[in-house]
């Protein structure tokens, strides 16, 4: 839609993984079964998601939100699917203004 702006991570810019519980990449906070990781969801299990399309959301969006892996193996990604044994909450609400300007 040309009447949308999307602000979005660069998905090579994103925090490391951290187990369930954590919070991730500085902004998520994360809620799921112990022995599960948080990562940012990868390209391939993306392409499971038939429908990902369907959400109007730029494939880059995707591969920088967080999804729950065991054992290397996609177990959740609960923006695209939501779930209720995993779920994540966005948690950073500090704007940074050095961008803006002093005067802001």
């Amino acid at each position: 839609n040309k009447d949308e702006i999307f602000i979005l991570r660069e998905p090579k810019r994103v925090g490391p993984a951290v187990t369930a519980g954590s919070v991730w990449d500085k902004r998520w906070t994360t809620r799921g079964p112990t022995g599960t990781s948080i990562k940012a969801l990868d390209p391939k299990d993306l392409k499971t998601f038939t429908d990902w399309r369907d959400h109007g959301h730029p494939r880059e969006a995707w591969l920088s939100t967080p999804a729950f892996y065991e054992n290397d193996r996609l177990f959740a990604a609960p923006l695209l699917a939501p779930q209720s044994s995993c779920n994540v909450s966005l948690s950073y609400t500090r704007i940074h203004t050095g961008l803006l300007g002093s005067g802001c």
